[in-house]
């Protein structure tokens, strides 16, 4: 699985939870809104004690991301899985992915497996396409597309912008199906209008390159890079930049350009700020 896909679904699995209306809860929720984050951490572990299934999920976050205590995988472990016992698909896809890691636990792609099933069961559409991924490789289940898809499927009607993404690849690589690159340009567009930066990667590169049935098209190819630059990826920032200094396939413009090229390198490109 990509790097950047797990980034993504930590991000999304670790956000805080929703609200809720628990006094406990409400203290935790206002104390880390207040950035007072060892005092939030004592709400939520209060609530959790009383089975508040939104609270020991955002524990799990507060340990593994080391907010108001040290980074602690084993606690944000066993906070994800309590929670998951509650009803919280966050957390169910969170305990999976550490589980899938080997972070705070031994590396156990069974029991990844099953946190997932249980996260996508709750209508978590990343944990859907965690799911998937897992029989895209044939880590922890038999290799098989077909289910894959069904559960990409899922993911995606739940507005996961990874589902639709690898939706996307698959009928643009013509996996388990004919190509479509109309259908693929549809996925991509839905991922990328998710915020997730594969999708508006593959959209620039179709829209830079031209493909059947889609007419190659710079001015729209930038208008992605851009986007998936905003999304803080150092290859978006790049790909924008190169349209830009490239007079023959884009208006010049070597100023832009050149702050695409900055941000590229503060974003971690190495090879861009050795040419500065």
């Amino acid at each position: 699985m990509k790097q950047e896909i797990i980034i993504k679904t930590l991000i999304c699995c670790f956000a805080f939870a929703t609200p809720a209306f628990t006094d406990d809860f409400d203290l935790c929720r206002k104390n880390y809104e207040e950035e007072k984050f060892k005092e939030a951490l004592e709400f939520c572990r209060n609530a959790c004690d009383g089975d508040h299934p939104d609270a020991c999920y955002s524990l799990g976050g507060f340990f593994s991301y080391g907010i108001g205590t040290a980074p602690d995988d084993a606690e944000a472990v066993r906070y994800f899985e309590k929670a998951c016992s509650l009803g919280n698909e966050k957390a169910c896809c969170g305990a999976g992915m550490l589980y899938q890691m080997g972070k705070g636990t031994a590396k156990n792609h069974d029991q990844a497996k099953k946190f997932y099933e249980q996260s996508c069961k709750l209508n978590f559409g990343d944990g859907c396409a965690y799911l998937a991924h897992l029989y895209i490789k044939g880590t922890g289940a038999e290799k098989n597309l077909s289910v894959a898809r069904e559960f990409l499927e899922k993911g995606c009607r739940l507005d996961s912008g990874s589902a639709c993404s690898t939706l996307g690849m698959f009928y643009e690589k013509g996996l388990d199906m004919n190509i479509d690159y109309a259908f693929a340009r549809n996925y991509y567009e839905k991922s990328c209008g998710l915020d997730y930066s594969s999708g508006c990667t593959s959209l620039g590169n179709f829209y830079r390159n031209g493909v059947s049935g889609i007419k190659q098209d710079l001015q729209k190819a930038l208008v992605y890079y851009e986007k998936f630059c905003s999304l803080n990826d150092a290859s978006g920032c790049y790909d924008a930049g190169l349209l830009l200094v490239n007079g023959d396939w884009i208006e010049d413009d070597s100023e832009k350009a050149q702050k695409y090229f900055d941000k590229s390198c503060s974003l971690g490109k190495s090879e861009i700020c050795r040419t500065k």
